[in-house]
């Protein structure tokens, strides 16, 4: 169904986090870090988003 622009979704199943050690975590956080940074740079590249977002966004995790 993508060429009449639906496209699939993917869903990340993390947990449970609330007896998890601190290493898995790191992982979780590492990970979901890096889901993030893809999504920007694709919503930045589509026009969805801003040079000023993207910005905000890299003063904001440093």
């Amino acid at each position: 169904m993508n060429f009449i622009g639906v496209k699939s979704v993917k869903i990340t199943s993390i947990g449970p986090l609330r007896l998890s050690k601190g290493e898995f975590r790191e992982k979780w956080l590492k990970k979901i870090q890096k889901f993030g940074e893809k999504n920007i740079k694709t919503n930045y590249q589509n026009g969805f988003i801003s040079a000023n977002s993207v910005q905000l966004n890299a003063k904001a995790t440093n």
